[in-house]
């Protein structure tokens, strides 16, 4: 008796965990609260994207800070760690000084280290990131006070390589002098022309600069072509470094690198092989944002037709979704619950059997 009870109860639990399995997969809650934008919506914000890289990271929620201090002119040449100086003193009262100068230019040149400069008779001058015309004045204050002939004559014996380096190119580092802009050093340096200009940024001193790799290679805008510095580390992204997912009812299903930050969403549904005749054309949705609140456009596939491409930008982590025809919902439902249905009954004719035993 006692074992007939427990394999009624296993049977009735095994049918209880069927009927369960069966409520959880079929009862999804909705990720975000129902709102849809229109066309309208739609194109509005792909006027913005169309701006560029940093009206792009509006939409991402980046807000990043950077220096203000940024140079976008050309500088005079700078001492850096490691030149080697000549340094001459024309002053007859002090021979003896110009002696030690002449001895010191002869056997070594001055050596900057650690950004200073040290002369016989006088403390040690922190000279890196002057003009050569700026430490000679500076010189002349120290050095030769109260000399009513005293002059300083300065020139570079040797100068330290102005290296600016590059990750994510076949050349890692580019040597550079003063004058050279942005776009010389990434032509030397060999960028593929697969690289991801969206994603690609400078480092100056530890800050990125606002500068739009896309906007200075494909529109020419020189407004981004700046002077780079010694120092400046430049980063060149991968392809894939931004994408967007074409998915649902399209012949080909994929992930589509963005190496621009955007694309059009027409050349993005050629790309995956257009729209099967089981999607629904009223129903294009362009998912914007994270799942948990998530900005949704619906889109017509016929109004789509009369906007100019540049009206119709997808931006990165965009997921655009094709929904089946209701008639094909409803095949696919059918073909789905059947299974199911069929579980059940299986089920419960196990746990009668089991009830008739």
């Amino acid at each position: 008796m006692y074992r007939k009870h427990l394999q009624n109860h296993s049977s009735l639990t095994l049918l209880l965990f069927f009927c369960f399995s069966f409520m959880i997969t079929s009862c999804v809650p909705p990720v975000y609260d129902g709102t849809t934008y229109n066309l309208d919506d739609f194109i509005n914000d792909s006027l913005i994207i169309a701006q560029g890289k940093y009206a792009i990271q509006e939409f991402e929620d980046k807000d990043e800070e950077y220096p203000l201090n940024c140079e976008f002119d050309p500088r005079e040449d700078t001492i850096i760690d490691g030149d080697v100086l000549t340094i001459s003193l024309y002053c007859p009262q002090r021979r003896e000084r110009v002696y030690k100068l002449e001895m010191i230019n002869y056997l070594t040149g001055f050596v900057i280290c650690n950004g200073q400069l040290t002369l016989p008779e006088a403390e040690p001058i922190l000279v890196e990131g002057l003009t050569l015309n700026e430490l000679k004045y500076k010189i002349e204050e120290i050095y030769c006070e109260n000399l009513k002939f005293g002059k300083i004559f300065i020139s570079y014996r040797k100068r330290q390589n102005r290296l600016v380096t590059i990750i994510g190119t076949r050349i890692p580092a580019v040597q550079i002098n003063e004058k050279m802009r942005l776009s010389e050093v990434l032509a030397k340096a060999g960028m593929s022309p697969l690289a991801n200009l969206y994603k690609s940024y400078i480092v100056r001193e530890g800050n990125k600069l606002p500068i739009d790799f896309y906007k200075l290679i494909h529109l020419g805008d020189d407004t981004q072509n700046i002077y780079v510095k010694n120092g400046d580390q430049i980063f060149i992204a991968k392809n894939s470094a931004v994408t967007v997912m074409v998915t649902g009812e399209v012949a080909d299903p994929r992930i589509i690198s963005l190496p621009y930050g955007h694309i059009p969403l027409i050349e993005a549904l050629a790309m995956s092989g257009g729209i099967l005749f089981t999607g629904d054309k009223c129903y294009i949705h362009v998912i914007r944002g994270e799942l948990k609140s998530p900005k949704v456009y619906i889109l017509k596939w016929k109004e789509l037709l009369h906007e100019p491409n540049q009206s119709l930008l997808l931006m990165s982590g965009d997921v655009v979704y094709i929904t089946e025809t209701p008639l094909v919902q409803w095949n696919r439902f059918i073909s789905q619950l059947q299974p199911s249905t069929n579980c059940l009954n299986s089920g419960y004719g196990t746990y009668r059997l089991y009830q008739n035993n």
